[in-house]
């Protein structure tokens, strides 16, 4: 049976697909819905479920990575090559993430120093660095176990290295990677936990998925992970209440919030695994379409949510829509957002920005090593 086969990866695209839902709901409830509705038992509900979206995107990311990496080395490229082109996709990332800032500043205004902020892309694009570096299987045929070192020390280190009390002369800038308080900042204590735990999850997802009776097994394995994580974190917390099983605690860089997330997100992998044989990739699916695009959904509806693509005055919702208003202009956005994602993969699916981006940094480093070699010329 040659199907299993052909939608063995289906998961993923729904794991990416779930996460962009999410990444909308984040953001059009945030930004539409009154202030008065924020403290309700919904909304905080809501915003607990929509939280998931970071967590997911890093997740994956480190999966997409350990995908990419088994993949190469299938086809017999080289360790080295294969780490290579994680890099400069990583670096691809980190480029993007200014190049996005930039371009919100442009169109929405607000304080230059924006442009330098800690946003989930700077976290992803240097988290795929690192874990390129740090924690790729260093054998082939070996596990990342180092990615799962890494990120139980991360998590473990996070509430620690948020405490630290940085000097007032140090720029935020700067150390705004390693740790910051703010809610809309993604530094990489606690959130480069989450790659290096996909990292890890993806190798092991990869090599059992060559073979149906392994993968069964194994899923039904990160299914049992994710509940002891999700189990332990909660005990260790001591709180009953049903929000705390739900996210982990109150604040997102506590060891729990970042295992029950995880926890949380091995058990829906497993899950959406499971059901996969059922379904019919050729067909159409909003969810998979979406995931297969998730950079271009994140980098367009951001300017559609905060009105910045139109203009704030004629899209004049913010903080003005009920909790039933703000869902139906979710699935107004939802709807909006579709049909430039299939636009993308039924036209335009030739065009690989990280193979455009691979060739363009070869030729500028290639240039700039030229010129630094370049012996200046001697005087007449």
């Amino acid at each position: 049976m040659s199907e299993p086969h052909r939608n063995r990866l289906l998961y993923i695209d729904w794991l990416r697909g779930i996460a962009v839902l999410l990444m909308f709901a984040a953001h059009v409830f945030a930004a539409w819905i009154q202030p008065s509705l924020v403290m309700t038992t919904a909304y905080r509900w809501i915003n607990v479920v929509a939280g998931y979206s970071a967590p997911l995107f890093l997740f994956l990311t480190g999966v997409g990575m350990a995908m990419a990496f088994e993949s190469a080395l299938a086809r017999g490229s080289s360790r080295d090559d294969a780490r290579r082109a994680a890099r400069n996709r990583g670096l691809m990332i980190f480029i993007a993430a200014f190049v996005f800032r930039i371009q919100e500043h442009v169109l929405g205004g607000g304080p230059v120093a924006n442009v330098l902020r800690v946003d989930i892309l700077n976290c992803i694009g240097l988290s795929m660095l690192l874990c390129a570096v740090l924690a790729f299987p260093p054998t082939k045929g070996a596990f990342a176990w180092r990615a799962a070192g890494a990120a139980v020390i991360v998590a473990l280190l996070a509430p620690y290295v948020g405490r630290i009390r940085w000097p007032e002369w140090a720029p935020w800038q700067i150390y705004s990677y390693l740790s910051d308080q703010r809610s809309w900042f993604f530094p990489l204590f606690p959130w480069l936990a989450y790659p290096f735990a996909g990292l890890f999850a993806g190798t092991v997802w990869a090599r059992a998925g060559r073979a149906e009776g392994t993968a069964r097994r194994v899923m039904l394995g990160t299914m049992l992970v994710g509940l002891l994580l999700v189990a332990g974190s909660w005990l260790y917390l001591g709180l009953p209440e049903p929000k705390f099983i739900a996210f982990g605690g109150r604040w997102r860089n506590l060891p729990s919030y970042t295992f029950t997330h995880i926890g949380w997100i091995c058990v829906l992998a497993g899950v959406l695994w499971l059901v996969q044989p059922f379904f019919n990739p050729a067909r159409f699916g909003p969810i998979r379409q979406l995931g297969r695009t998730s950079l271009l959904m994140y980098w367009v509806h951001v300017d559609l949510v905060y009105g910045h693509l139109v203009g704030e005055h004629a899209l004049d919702i913010r903080g003005r829509l009920t909790l039933g208003q703000t869902a139906l202009g979710l699935l107004v956005l939802t709807l909006i957002m579709l049909p430039l994602s299939w636009t993308r993969t039924r036209y335009f699916a030739a065009f690989k920005p990280a193979v455009v981006f691979e060739r363009l940094w070869r030729d500028f480093t290639a240039q700039v090593r030229a010129a630094w070699q370049k012996k200046p010329s001697s005087a007449e």
